[in-house]
């Protein structure tokens, strides 16, 4: 049996919080942890430095894959809350720090954002400013109940993420209409939930976290050749050897995007110009 990105990471990860959870102490701070960056963004704009935020997964890491450092794992036991979306590396995380020598069960609360936890295992929902839009009331109340004093602003701030978000989908939904595809060729699957909202297929090269076999590239290479493909979009996470292979083969381009990156409108919109045919604005 292949050895897939997931099978490595839970198979790894604890032994990385083996070496570290036993020596660490919770902290009294009002922290919480996201497991990456665009979750984290959307809580630093609710909690606005009324709450701390951790990063489980720093940006330019794979979470499927990421092994924490000691240092990490501090940061997260000491964290009040987890907001959880599906990466493996979290189940992982907290069934270590429930069972680790004296820590109290259940100390750290976990706040599910998924929209779909039993049928669908993606955790990329970060990439569907719909579903963002409703994680906001679980996110606003959990980081209420830790900063009360702070409730009247983060009601606030999290209107206004919800006005940014409506308008932001707006803008996608125009671009998209204007596209003449309705696919979007991608090395790694992360966009599933961006092209269930705006009506787009993802047509993914990686498949169920390992590279394809020398059939299934081929099969990819003549799906390029044949549709009309103005674009493949590569991740900066990941090897792009072979991905520039195929774009060589078939004379399509190859565009780097990050799913992960910390700022989350200006990487949706970039993402919207790489599928629109301009040039990617997120790294501007």
């Amino acid at each position: 049996m292949p050895i897939t990105r997931r099978s490595f990471l839970i198979s790894l990860v604890p032994s990385f919080l083996a070496a570290g959870c036993a020596k660490i102490e919770p902290s009294g701070e009002a922290r919480v942890l996201a497991p990456v960056e665009p979750v984290s963004f959307f809580l630093r704009e609710l909690a606005g430095g009324a709450v701390q935020v951790e990063t489980l997964v720093p940006a330019g890491q794979e979470p499927e894959t990421f092994a924490p450092t000691v240092p990490q794992l501090a940061r997260a036991a000491a964290s009040r809350v987890l907001f959880q979306i599906g990466f493996p590396l979290e189940e992982a995380l907290l069934e270590r720090l429930r069972s680790s020598a004296g820590r109290s069960t259940g100390r750290i609360e976990v706040v599910d954002l998924r929209p779909e936890k039993a049928e669908n295992s993606d955790p990329h929902i970060w990439m569907s400013p719909a579903i963002m839009k409703k994680a906001l009331a679980p996110m606003a109340e959990a980081l209420t109940k830790l900063a009360p004093e702070a409730a009247e602003e983060i009601s606030r701030r999290a209107a206004d993420l919800t006005e940014r978000l409506t308008a932001l989908e707006e803008e996608i939904t125009a671009a998209v209409e204007a596209s003449p595809t309705r696919e979007l060729y991608v090395f790694h699957p992360a966009y599933g939930y961006f092209c269930r909202q705006f009506g787009l297929e993802q047509i993914a090269f990686e498949c169920h976290g390992h590279d394809p076999s020398p059939r299934e590239m081929a099969d990819w290479i003549r799906r390029v050749k044949e549709r009309d493909v103005r674009v493949i979009i590569a991740q900066p996470e990941f090897s792009q050897t072979q991905i520039r292979s195929v774009a060589e083969q078939t004379g399509v381009p190859v565009r780097v995007h990050s799913p992960l990156e910390g700022d989350y409108f200006k990487n949706l919109r970039g993402l919207t110009a790489l599928i629109a045919g301009g040039p990617d604005t997120s790294g501007e």
